[in-house]
Formats: structure tokens, sequence, C-alpha cells
């Protein structure tokens, strides 16, 4: 493969992932306002790293809290989102 095609491989390879961290990142500010704790640092630093809950279990607490509080969002807000973390999860396990 010309290393031209590898470099635009390469270039949305990593559009796709600091897209999609850029999405957990907001989604992991969404859920800390919601939840509003008295410890901020155990909300947003253990309980929401990724390690402890991942990326769906996320998503599916943004649904939960669109749902809970009657959220108005676009009907394709959970579709876009689940084809990104799609994409994200095929490049996370790829074996190359």
């Amino acid at each position: 493969m010309p290393e031209e095609d590898l470099d635009k491989i390469r270039l949305r390879v990593a559009n796709v992932i600091i897209n999609c961290n850029l999405i957990e990142k907001q989604m992991k500010e969404i859920i800390s306002a919601y939840v509003n704790s008295s410890r901020p640092f155990f909300t947003d630093e253990i309980l929401l790293n990724n390690l402890v809950i991942n990326l769906g279990s996320k998503l599916k607490l943004i649904e939960f809290i669109i749902k809970k509080e009657e959220i108005e969002v676009d009907k394709e807000f959970t579709r876009w989102i689940r084809i990104a973390l799609g994409k994200r999860n095929i490049l996370a396990h790829s074996d190359s």
C-alpha cells in the first residue's frame, strides 16, 4: 500500500479516536453534573474512570438521564453516537 494511503488511514483513525475521546469527556461531564456529588473527585476520577465504567455504560447513563429528565434530543442522537462508538471499538479491538 502506498505511504500516502497509509497516511490517510492514519488520519481517519486519529479523527475517530479524538472525536470519541471528546464525546466521552462530554458524557462524563454531563453525568457528573447530573449526579452533583458532594465528592466530585470520587465521581469524576474514580467512578467515571474508563476502567470502571466503559463507554457503552456511560451512554446508557446518558440515555437514562435523557429519559428521566424528559430532555428532547434529535431522534438520531443515539444512533449517531452508537455509530461513532462502534467505529472506535473496531479500531480499539483490531489486530493491526
